[in-house]
């Protein structure tokens, strides 16, 4: 019985060295395993921190852009002195300044346009015609003909466009021949 003994004993040491050897193997493989898992998940992770980073910048950025299409139109200190040194020596005349009186950012904004061609020395007048409840976005001028505008259209629409104000120039029959209409639309 003791050979039995020694016999059992020699295959379980023999088991137990494999269990032992495939023991090890599977404990090499599990922490290769996790070492390969652990930078899978970190890089994931840095992939999924870099997007949202990447999206709040941008939505940072479309709340800026947006709180600047809130705000009210104003003339800057360099558009306003670039505007005047354009507009002083151009060929003067009558200017009558059309916004919509319930929009009252165009309407602001058209004062104070209206008083820097004050101060470049046009005549402004306001517009007397009936109410306008609708008008075209931003800066146009119009005058009763394209093809014989007065000489001081151009160099208005010219001057606005220079500080980076887009400026349409466009018939209108109903404009008195010398006078430049200048409309103020509601914020772009």
């Amino acid at each position: 019985m003791r050979s039995l003994t020694d016999m059992i004993l020699s295959n379980l040491n023999v088991w137990l060295q494999w269990i032992a050897i495939i023991g090890t193997g599977l404990g090499l493989l599990s922490g290769i395993g996790l070492v390969f898992i652990r930078k899978e998940i970190s890089d994931r992770q840095a992939m999924h921190l870099s997007a949202a980073l990447k999206e709040s910048a941008n939505a940072k950025s479309l709340a800026s852009s947006l709180q600047r299409a809130m705000q009210p139109r104003h003339l800057s200190s360099e558009q306003r002195l670039a505007l005047l040194a354009r507009l002083k020596t151009a060929p003067k005349g009558t200017i009558t300044l059309m916004a919509i009186k319930m929009d009252n950012e165009a309407t602001a904004f058209a004062n104070e346009v209206g008083a820097m061609l004050r101060d470049a020395g046009f005549t402004v007048t306001p517009y007397s015609g009936p109410l306008i409840l609708s008008m075209s976005p931003g800066i146009w001028l119009s005058v009763h003909s394209v093809d014989n505008p007065p000489l001081h259209a151009h160099p208005l629409q010219e001057a606005f466009r220079a500080v980076g104000m887009p400026c349409v120039l466009g018939p209108n029959p109903e404009v008195p021949q010398l006078s430049v209409l200048l409309g103020i639309g509601p914020k772009q």
